[in-house]
């Protein structure tokens, strides 16, 4: 038995963990509190672990009492769990979609993520929780069925709860849309899982593979999607069968600090030789194996892109392990990544437009006089300027949005600016939703489309500043592309905005 309750050591190091109550786990969405005490001194982390539980002790009980107010110590873990998740979420999708980004890119989002920090920090400064603000902090107590009165003190405390954690989260912004995403300060030290068991060690301070990764996946499995997680389970099993030569037994066996850079220069030789699909394709044969043979066939090679995802999957791990479980070595699949100029650029691989297309797409009858809107293929006297199909093509062209984007604006969103009509596109409303945090911004509105009608169209409907712009259709996936009319001379294409 412990000598001394929710004190831990891992390596020397000590960590507090304890359970959440059993009725307050659906308020904390989580089933512990764990985190570093950071202290190697058995006396100094005894008299932490005493504090801290003593914090949580309280916490428990004002939240079961229906408190009107909570102590700034005890909103902190609050804002930390909404951060942490927040920033999850988003490294998540970095690792996912980031490929090969230009500079300008990169430095249009970082500004972005800044702009939206300061916005938040002043909201915060003057009090001011915006729709957006309150619809969370209302999902919050509704998913726990809590009894909060959006007039009581609790619930602004909420509301600025869910801003310091948007602040926190753009912070992490900058770092992941800089494309640091090996960074420490995006990993938390707490853990969802109830019971993580440390991994083994194959001798002393010495972690092996084999626990080591058993103890990574089972800690992000509830926080990433099935799909996600299955392909990064692949990518380490992958690189096992490498350093184990062919045995992923033997490689399990392998100490994390044994990796040398000449072992990763070997890994990334072996990905560019290996075919796409090659589990389908040789499900017999080991990783190396593959490779041998693979000079034999014709079947194309792993891409750039997809080499660099193995190597920042192994990167990412190794981050995680020094954060974590205290290894003490060199990452040395760190900045190993293919180089953005070896790389062919994602946006450059798109299928856009051609200007002949687009000539076609614009001399639709729809857009100077059609038949119907049944019948918008074929010429009439009827420009159907308060239709859908008549305004999502015109804004996608002139503004670069995406098809999401533009099919769930509200009237409201439409207003001016410092003198400048834009477009702003934000997650004011239940059903909307962005791809990701950094795509909230303002979107100034092309003089032509002002010119062919859009601020008439707004001032039509301004009585019902609660509806759609594009009313008569309902928003699609964010990835699905937008189909173009079967009838204008482009049947075969469809093609996303962006």
């Amino acid at each position: 038995m412990n000598k001394y309750p929710y004190q831990t050591c891992r390596n020397g190091i000590y960590y507090f963990r304890r359970k959440v109550p059993n009725d307050l786990i659906d308020i904390f969405r989580k089933r512990e509190f764990s985190c570093s005490l950071k202290t190697t001194n058995p006396r100094v982390a005894f008299k932490k672990v005493i504090e801290m539980a003593t914090n949580l002790d309280e916490l428990f009980q004002l939240i079961r009492q229906g408190t009107d107010l909570i102590s700034p110590e005890q909103l902190s873990l609050i804002v930390n769990e909404l951060h942490r998740t927040k920033t999850k979420t988003l490294l998540v999708e970095a690792l996912e979609e980031f490929q090969n980004r230009t500079e300008e890119q990169v430095e249009w989002e970082s500004f972005h993520a800044q702009e939206f920090k300061k916005e938040v920090e002043n909201d915060l400064r003057v009090s001011h929780y915006g729709a957006d603000i309150k619809a969370e902090v209302r999902n919050l107590i509704n998913e726990r069925d809590l009894d909060v009165s959006p007039d009581s003190p609790l619930f602004k405390q909420l509301c600025r709860a869910v801003l310091q954690a948007w602040v926190l989260h753009y912070e992490d912004a900058a770092l992941i849309v800089k494309g640091h995403l090996d960074d420490p300060r995006l990993y938390d030290t707490g853990s969802n899982i109830e019971e993580i068991k440390a991994p083994k060690a194959s001798g002393k301070g010495v972690l092996i593979f084999k626990d080591s990764i058993e103890t990574y996946l089972a800690e992000y499995k509830r926080n990433w999607t099935d799909k996600h997680y299955s392909s990064q389970q692949a990518k380490l099993n992958h690189f096992l069968d490498f350093i184990g030569e062919g045995d992923r037994n033997k490689g399990e066996q392998v100490a994390l600090q044994d990796v040398s850079s000449s072992d990763v220069r070997s890994y990334k030789e072996l990905l560019q030789r290996t075919p796409s699909n090659a589990s389908k394709r040789h499900p017999d044969k080991s990783v190396i194996e593959v490779a041998e043979t693979a000079d034999s066939d014709r079947n194309p090679r792993l891409s750039a892109t997809s080499i660099t995802k193995y190597i920042q999957c192994l990167s990412s791990f190794y981050t995680w392990a020094m954060k974590e479980l205290d290894f003490e070595g060199k990452n040395p699949f760190l900045g190993r990544g293919v180089s953005s100029t070896s790389a062919t650029s994602k946006r450059a691989e798109r299928n856009p437009f051609s200007r002949q297309q687009l000539k076609t797409l614009f001399s639709s009858p729809i857009f100077y006089g059609c038949k119907s809107l049944a019948s918008c293929y074929k010429e009439g006297g009827l420009v159907p300027i308060d239709s859908h199909k008549y305004w999502v093509p015109l804004i996608g062209f002139y503004s670069g949005m995406r098809q999401q984007e533009i099919l769930q604006l509200y009237l409201e969103d439409i207003y001016e600016n410092a003198g400048i009509w834009v477009m702003d596109i934000n997650k004011n409303h239940p059903d909307k939703r962005l791809k990701t945090p950094q795509s909230k911004r303002l979107v100034p509105i092309h003089r032509d489309l002002i010119t062919l009608g859009l601020i008439d169209l707004r001032n039509r409907k301004s009585p019902l500043p609660d509806h759609n712009v594009c009313s008569q259709m309902q928003p699609s996936p964010a990835t699905e592309p937008t189909p173009v009319p079967s009838r204008n001379g482009l049947a075969d294409i469809s093609k996303p905005y962006m």
